[in-house]
């Protein structure tokens, strides 16, 4: 029995062994497949976009870097932009933004190592208005910048970065009046509303509208989620994909904490309260269905549907759709 016990801790111990080192291997692979996807020229989005929803996304620091600059139009050898520092970068916004930042990044424990990351989140913020002073700054995108910084620990490439999303992804919440985001807004609950109906007609009943979704969609889950590997899957799949993905990330999140949803009155507080408790439960599993769902309904036919209803003139107003 002795003996038998003995070999079973070996046996258990070797199997270990190898299922990390497959593991590893795999990982390999595809850190390879990635990188050969982004400096393809020009680079393979199609491949890149898969990569980003397969479970781990681009895996790691290097490869999101890479990745993220390809899908983003960021050629090598990078052009780097000049980043001015603080003084020398101040516009419209700078007060603003001093003050956001100092309420943010308080999960970095260290003090020392919080206030100069700090300082490089405020001058890339600013940089960014000096350089487009037609863009208008919205609180939550201090939120995206940190969490870019944190996961890519560059400077300059976070900023080459920004650079095109500002023009890009998250150019309709950067406009004059945060009316331009109202299409992607409606948007979340046209999505639920064809995926889950007595889930739509709870919210709506409770008097919650698209308006209510406004952090999560600004800062793509940045302020509303901690985890760092959780945030950084959310921007894997958000830079690869159509500037809307986020509504449909935002109904998939809605339907996969129904229960909870249903389970209170249709009374304003009371599901407000649990909306801003959601749990993201598993991450790939979520970002999976998102996927799905957007590639069954994408932005084009959601407008053309019957469901439509009262937020069609909404998501009329949208250049995206």
């Amino acid at each position: 029995l002795l003996l038998w016990f003995s070999f079973s801790l070996s046996f258990g111990y070797l199997f270990a062994i190898m299922s990390v080192r497959r593991r590893r291997m795999v990982g390999s692979e595809k850190e390879k497949d990635i990188r050969k996807a982004a400096t393809q020229d020009p680079p393979n989005r199609e491949g890149l976009e898969k990569f980003a929803f397969e479970n781990g996304g681009f895996m790691g620091r290097k490869c999101r870097a890479e990745a993220w600059s390809a899908l983003l139009g960021i050629k090598r050898p990078i052009n780097n932009i000049t980043i001015n520092s603080i003084e020398n970068a101040q516009n419209a916004y700078s007060s603003q933004i001093k003050l956001d930042i100092d309420r943010s990044l308080w999960h970095v424990e260290d003090e020392k190592e919080r206030l100069a990351k700090r300082a490089i989140v405020e001058r890339l913020i600013n940089n960014v208005f000096y350089k487009y002073p037609e863009l208008h700054y919205y609180q939550g995108f201090h939120d995206v910048v940190s969490a870019l910084y944190l996961e890519l620990d560059d400077e300059q490439m976070v900023f080459n970065m920004l650079c095109r999303l500002c023009q890009c992804h998250l150019r309709a919440f950067m406009q004059p009046s945060l009316d331009s985001c109202k299409p992607l807004l409606a948007l979340v609950m046209v999505l639920l509303q064809i995926k889950d109906k007595e889930l739509h007609k709870q919210l709506s009943s409770s008097g919650i509208t698209g308006e209510f979704f406004v952090s999560w969609v600004l800062t793509w889950f940045t302020h509303t989620f901690t985890t760092q590997c959780d945030i950084a899957r959310i921007l894997d799949v958000c830079i690869s994909s159509h500037p809307y993905f986020i509504a449909y990330l935002s109904a998939t999140l809605l339907i996969e904490n129904r229960e909870v949803l249903l389970s209170v009155e249709a009374e304003m507080a009371a599901v407000y309260s649990r909306l801003s408790k959601v749990s993201l439960h598993d991450i790939e599993d979520v970002l999976g269905k998102s996927q799905k769902f957007c590639k069954k309904y994408p932005p084009r036919y959601v407008l053309n549907h019957r469901f439509c209803g009262a937020y069609k003139k909404d998501l009329l107003n949208s250049k995206e759709l």
